[in-house]
């Protein structure tokens, strides 16, 4: 049986949830990406200040594949050449190998797990309808598979010089990306994967959002080759829905992986558009001044900002320290509801909505 972490994803110095865990950290897990803080040396110095006041027990450095997809999908130029900074300008985007693994040896403290640098493929949702999608999912493999090899083998053989150079510790968990749409692709990326040379990792991390619009039974067919192929650690990219973290958590109570984890930034951009995050099912409701919201329905939320307090209460906190309460509270509702799942202290239940939006 493994461990289930859910890492705080999307935090900054002004925005990191500040709910005290018994161990004194705000957050038990961060994962931060290399798009976001260490384009420059203030980001640098400012990411270190983060993670020293996070004082979270886990860091993952994210190598900002989804952050490389967005410029992309806004026409910028792309870059790879180590050389140069990280974006010399703003209609241009760089990134290496080179740069992830610099940036895991200059933080401190040191990632405990690094995802290698990726080229992540469309979602499934952006495809046009109205044309064979499985082609579609086959011609978006091939344009980006060649990338994801030649990437993710050459930051292996970099963390493997570097813990080899003392840069890096020898405990750093190196997870590759895994951009396919089904279990042949992945099977042809490992072909060309070992076609690269003896590349030693020590898992897989993977978005599970495309292989839910297929099929969960896609997810488990994934899971399955990767614990046949001996891999221990699992980290799923952006996933905080109900059926996702209640699948993970069950994995984790199953002897497939040592190590098992998600990230989601869903509790930050939930609280920007005041949206409450419900500790039952993890969705999510508006509670703006409009909202209308009867005396009658009770906060059963198990959280410390909720102790105590009304729906009616929180609809009227002045906006900024509404904004700064859902932070915290959804923050607490994510990271706890797969424990709950563990430990079987609740029964979760798809009870949604309470008020009309």
């Amino acid at each position: 049986m493994g461990q289930f972490i859910n890492f705080c994803a999307g935090a900054g110095k002004d925005t990191l949830p500040i709910l005290t865990e018994p161990d004194g950290a705000h957050v038990n897990a961060l994962l931060l990406n290399v798009f976001s803080n260490f384009k420059t040396e203030r980001e640098r110095k400012k990411t270190n200040e983060l993670i020293g006041d996070s004082k979270a027990k886990y860091f993952m450095l994210d190598s900002g594949g989804f952050q490389l997809k967005v410029a992309m999908s806004e026409g910028k130029k792309i870059l790879m050449d180590k050389n140069q900074p990280l974006e010399p300008d703003h209609d241009v985007i760089n990134i290496t190998p080179e740069h992830v693994v610099g940036a895991a040896i200059y933080v401190d403290p040191q990632p405990h797990i690094l995802v290698a640098l990726d080229s992540p493929v469309k979602d499934i949702h952006n495809f046009d309808k109205n044309l064979d999608i499985k082609g579609q999912m086959e011609r978006e493999f091939r344009s980006h598979v060649g990338l994801n090899v030649s990437w993710g083998a050459e930051t292996a053989r970099l963390v493997k010089a570097a813990k080899e150079q003392g840069k890096l510790s020898k405990d750093l968990r190196l997870l590759l990306p895994v951009q396919a749409y089904s279990i042949e692709q992945f099977s042809r990326y490992i072909k060309y994967l070992k076609s690269e040379g003896d590349i030693i990792f020590d898992g897989f991390s993977m978005p599970l959002r495309n292989l839910r619009e297929i099929s969960f039974i896609e997810i488990a067919q994934f899971i399955i080759e990767f614990y046949k192929m001996g891999v221990k650690n699992f980290h799923a990219l952006g996933e905080a829905n109900f059926k996702s973290i209640s699948f993970l958590a069950y994995l984790s109570k199953r002897p497939f992986f040592d190590w098992i984890s998600a990230d989601a930034q869903t509790w930050r951009q939930e609280a920007e558009k005041l949206k409450y995050i419900y500790h039952y099912n993890l969705q999510s409701q508006f509670i703006h001044m409009d909202t209308e919201i009867s005396d009658d329905i009770i906060n059963e939320c198990p959280c410390p900002w909720c102790d105590g307090k009304t729906f009616t209460y929180i609809q009227n906190l002045p906006s900024l320290e509404k904004t700064e309460f859902l932070r915290c509270h959804n923050y607490f509702v994510v990271k706890h509801f797969a424990e709950e799942i563990i430990e079987k202290k609740c029964n979760k239940q798809l009870r949604f909505p309470f008020w009309e939006e």
